[in-house]
């Protein structure tokens, strides 16, 4: 058995017919492309932000998306929150100044944040909101993908594809559609062969153990690295093919079915771990489901030898990043949960009897 947060690809869905499921994947987003951080770019630019301009930023964020802000010469401002609270604005209140042009919020592993007080206090001010829904998959329940001026997703997170970002625009007419995307075998064979593995008829997990996988999983860099730039590319032909196969409004719930037992078994665990939020999501479908635990490292290693890679999502801050106006402030509550906090994959290709499974395994392993 092999099992991570990402999604494998089941033959059947290669003979499925079309059902759209590109559109609904993304809150029908106008634009598509090869990663979510193109996406994010797209956006910037059409925004019209430029190099001096000031952005409050989470103070765990991935860091391709930390480089889209390096590459235009945006000064940061990171901001801490817990993820499993409201959005508030006196959180940002006293960050703002004349030059800030933008705040950026996430739906924190994909559950969906109610956004509306900070839209309000975007709209007084006269700042953009950046509306972060990489982790997240729409459906028709979703109010997510409309709070911001513009909004992005990776629809390659919830959906069994080799690539896929998206840009939805809510302001005056969105950016051109963009074409031209290439084939992708080769990611559309890593996803046939993940699922094999899924299903135990591929080794994979033993020969990640060899690689010292779960050591991999935990090495998490603490400085920021700006690698070389590549600009925007469009979206694989073979990721726009299958995702318009997909069943969307299934897949939203089929994982928050999973969600839904993995958030019962963590009720239940005690002191040895929590979840992050109190109660299951119901509208869109999450990435994974956070559990806090002291013991995460050995949880994460024990996990791996019964060939379940859990991930580290919460990063720890950046303090390098070149144009960060904050880099000795202190943030508690991230730092906390960059140390605690893992994410079990919930996707739709795990049955509810093989996420009984993966639950008994992990219990196992935070009771030993």
């Amino acid at each position: 058995m092999y099992v991570t947060v990402l999604p494998s690809l089941p033959l059947s869905l290669l003979r499925g017919p079309p059902r759209g499921g590109l559109g609904q994947a993304a809150a029908y987003a106008q634009c598509f492309y090869r990663y979510g951080r193109d996406a994010l770019h797209v956006g910037l630019e059409r925004a019209g932000l430029e190099k001096g301009d000031i952005v409050l930023m989470p103070a765990s964020m991935c860091d391709v998306v930390l480089r889209a802000f390096v590459h235009k010469g945006i000064l940061l401002r990171l901001y801490d929150r817990d993820p499993a609270l409201p959005m508030a604005r006196e959180l940002l209140s006293g960050l703002t100044c004349p030059r800030t042009r933008a705040i950026y919020v996430n739906h924190d592993f994909g559950v969906e944040s109610d956004l509306g007080a900070i839209r309000s206090f975007c709209d007084e001010k006269n700042l953009l909101l950046i509306e972060d829904c990489a982790h997240l998959l729409s459906g028709s329940r979703a109010r997510a993908g409309r709070w911001g001026d513009f909004s992005i997703f990776s629809p390659r997170k919830l959906l069994p594809l080799p690539d896929g970002g998206a840009l939805r625009w809510n302001r005056d007419a969105p950016p051109s559609p963009v074409l031209g995307g290439t084939r992708d075998t080769g990611g559309l064979l890593k996803l046939l062969a993940a699922h094999l593995a899924l299903k135990g008829l591929l080794p994979i997990a033993t020969l990640k153990s060899w690689k010292g996988g779960a050591e991999d999983l935990l090495r998490l860099a603490p400085d920021f690295s700006m690698t070389s730039w590549e600009p925007p590319s469009p979206m694989s032909s073979t990721s726009i093919a299958l995702a318009d196969r997909m069943d969307v409004e299934g897949i939203v719930t089929a994982r928050l079915q999973n969600y839904q037992l993995a958030h019962e078994w963590a009720l239940r665990l005690g002191e040895k771990g929590r979840p992050l939020y109190k109660e299951a999501p119901s509208s869109a479908a999450p990435f994974s489901f956070p559990l806090v635990c002291e013991q995460r490292d050995k949880l994460v290693r024990m996990a791996a030898s019964h060939g379940i890679y859990l991930e580290p999502t919460y990063n720890p801050p950046y303090r390098n990043v070149p144009g960060l106006l904050n880099p000795d402030s202190v943030f508690p509550v991230s730092e906390r949960l960059a140390r605690t906090l893992v994410s079990i994959p919930i996707h739709q290709a795990i049955s509810p009897r093989l996420m009984r499974r993966l639950l008994k395994l992990l219990d196992k392993s935070l009771r030993t």
